[in-house]
């Protein structure tokens, strides 16, 4: 293999590439791992216009690799070994700080039973958990945990999807009798929205046609506004659920019920091979239970 093609790979991709060789499928290696199918077979894509060669052979139900994938396979055997001995060696890490970075909803509804559940094992550690759309820009990558968007400006992470999270949209019984209930998708452009001012927002084709009366970065706030009969919003359907368990005696309406407003994926992120990586992988296990 070129190895100065090879410095230029993040290691992440390696490691993909060794878990398809050693599952023997990209369903295998995606059951085992986490990773998603699509990661994986995007994965291929690069490491293969990266070396300019067929790395393995298309249309087997295996994972048959070619000469040059069985190269890049033990190359990668070599160096995951490596590093994996060396983070062994490290000291154990049961006390300090583990910096996480997430979104407020998340940190909000789930957080407090994943933080209760993990300081049974580690009663040392201490959080900090930050939240805000502001901890997901390039600036802001000084955390051991990233539960969020998806972080394509960084390489050296290891990113596992945790839930493809679905919208819909929801109104309280004070607004809709006051203002009807929409029965198709072009009905909404004659009402009053609360819309999400961060990454996800409500289609342009309906933005721009309705009344937009307020934006906000926090849907909790959007939630409390939408209860209040304040308008309708896109809201996400584990969020109006985690809400409403809190409180059975306030409901909003899903209105259009069989119409997903929006689809919006969050990824566990970290970086690998750090003396505080047990840690983390043992707060994903807890969180991959919890948020899905």
């Amino acid at each position: 293999m070129d190895k100065e093609k090879l410095r230029q790979i993040d290691l992440d991709k390696l490691q993909n590439f060794y878990s398809l060789f050693r599952e023997g499928s990209i369903a295998k290696a995606s059951a085992a791992t986490g990773v998603s199918r699509r990661t994986y077979y995007h994965d291929l894509a690069v490491l293969e216009a990266a070396f300019n060669t067929k790395l393995y052979l298309s249309g087997k139900k295996s994972f048959v690799l070619t000469d040059e994938g069985r190269k890049l396979a033990d190359f990668c055997k070599s160096t995951i070994d490596s590093l994996s001995r060396v983070t062994k060696e490290e000291q154990f890490f049961d006390q300090g700080n583990l910096i996480i970075h997430t979104t407020p909803s998340i940190g909000a509804y789930y957080f407090p039973e994943i933080i209760r559940l993990f300081r049974k094992k580690y009663p040392n550690i201490c959080i900090d958990l930050l939240t805000g759309a502001e901890y997901f820009t390039s600036k802001h990558h000084d955390f051991d945990v990233s539960i969020g968007p998806y972080l394509a400006d960084k390489r050296d992470l290891s990113q596992h999807l945790l839930n493809n999270f679905e919208y819909g949209y929801f109104a309280s019984q004070e607004y809709l009798a006051k203002y009807g209930t929409p029965e198709t998708i072009q009905d909404l452009k004659n009402h009053n929205f609360l819309c999400y001012s961060g990454e996800h927002l409500i289609p342009l084709d309906i933005l721009e046609k309705n009344k937009t009366i307020v934006k906000s970065n926090l849907y909790i706030a959007l939630l409390n506004m939408c209860l209040k009969g304040v308008g309708i919003c896109s809201l996400p359907l584990d969020l109006y659920k985690l809400k409403m368990s809190d409180n059975k005696d306030v409901k909003l309406i899903r209105i259009l019920p069989n119409t997903i407003s929006e689809n919006d994926a969050s990824y566990f992120s970290f970086y690998r091979f750090t003396k505080k990586e047990k840690a983390i992988r043992d707060l994903f296990d807890i969180i991959k239970n919890l948020v899905k």
